[in-house]
């Protein structure tokens, strides 16, 4: 299960995230299993995932700690574009 494609303001979530973190990659992957699981949630019940909200990358990347959403940096392009090959 893959779920919707992620919208591009939960890439930047979840970019920022990436950044923040000390292994990106690890990061990336546990907003992708946080989110598949908040996806299977919300179809099994109807409901939002108490934790992970609704699935979305944003929702799933609430209570990480972020970068700033700074394009110019090369770090956090880095980690927009392993977010868009992981999660997108």
């Amino acid at each position: 299960m893959r779920g919707p494609r992620p919208l591009p303001g939960d890439l930047f979530a979840a970019a920022g995230a990436c950044a923040a973190a000390p292994d990106a990659a690890a990061c990336a992957r546990r907003l992708r299993r946080r989110r598949l699981m908040a996806l299977r949630w919300r179809a099994r019940t109807g409901g939002a995932h108490p934790l992970w909200g609704d699935g979305s990358l944003s929702a799933c990347a609430r209570g990480l700690p972020r970068a700033p959403c700074r394009l110019d940096r090369g770090e956090f392009r880095a980690a927009m574009i392993h977010a868009l090959l992981v999660l997108g």
